[in-house]
């Protein structure tokens, strides 16, 4: 299972860190955790496509984290000479299925060539070989956390939140810990967390990788975060950049290559 970072910024822009955005790989099954501003153009800078998506888990509904959605259904149903049959599973804590009813079918007629699937996070979700849970988290009052399993090897989104007990039991022995991490420590703002808390939650979780992501840009030196995280947790601890490549399980370095590194062929 891998994980490939398409934005690790948050809803304000930045010219080096995308609207939140996360692409899971594993044998069978192409999610993608948040669909923020320009997370579809993202994918195709990575050299994937949008055509191979199975399904879209969607933490909250804050435009940072699901913009993209209206983009990701034109394109789906009018990329010249694809015709898309496999149904697309979207899976939210809130009634997305009323959001795209009333919002963006207003502007975008619904595809008759493939079906969406809405499904909500009160049950676990099985597609192909990955199993897809979900907590409430400290945040909104529709946001959740979105734990992957596949292949014995895990990784948790915690989405935008605080640091919570309940989040700890969830992110239990995980293998990779996406963790919200928005402000430096001095800079602590209630519904997120700082680096000394995804630091925390960390340890006490036993989580196996840290990534520190969701970053708004601040006066403080982003490398900071990871000094002030790596004071409550000893394990591995990532910055997340664009692009950014995880293998879950593998502690080393990610990753890192520039969409400029794309062939003709859309290989990087």
């Amino acid at each position: 299972m891998k994980v490939l970072v398409l934005g690790s910024g948050t809803c304000v822009p930045s010219r080096t860190r995308n609207a939140p955005g996360y692409l899971v790989e594993t044998g069978s099954e192409n999610i993608l955790v948040d669909c923020g501003s320009g997370v579809l153009r993202q994918l195709t800078c990575a050299g994937r496509t949008h055509l191979d998506l199975d399904a879209v888990l969607i933490t909250h509904l804050h435009p940072d984290h699901m913009a993209d959605l209206l983009p990701l259904v034109h394109a789906l149903k009018y990329t010249p000479g694809q015709i898309r049959r496999k149904t697309l599973y979207l899976v939210s804590p809130a009634d997305l299925e009323e959001y795209f009813r009333t919002c963006l079918f207003a502007v975008l007629s619904p595809p008759r060539t493939f079906r969406l699937e809405f499904l909500q996070t009160s049950e676990a979700v099985r597609l192909g070989d990955c199993r897809i849970t979900a907590c409430p988290t400290l945040h909104s009052r529709e946001s959740v956390a979105f734990k992957v399993d596949s292949e014995g090897r895990s990784v948790v989104f915690t989405g935008d939140t605080d640091y919570g007990v309940g989040l700890v039991d969830f992110c239990r022995d995980v293998d990779l810990l996406v963790a919200d991490c928005s402000f430096p420590d001095e800079m602590k703002m209630g519904g997120h967390m700082v680096p000394s808390e995804c630091g925390r939650l960390a340890t006490e979780a036993g989580a196996g990788h840290l990534v520190l992501s969701h970053l708004y840009a601040t006066e403080v030196p982003e490398a900071a975060r990871v000094t002030q995280a790596a004071r409550a947790y000893a394990g591995p601890i990532s910055l997340a950049e664009d692009f950014s490549e995880y293998d879950v399980g593998q502690s080393g370095k990610p990753k890192t290559w520039c969409p400029d590194q794309i062939d003709r062929g859309g290989n990087p």
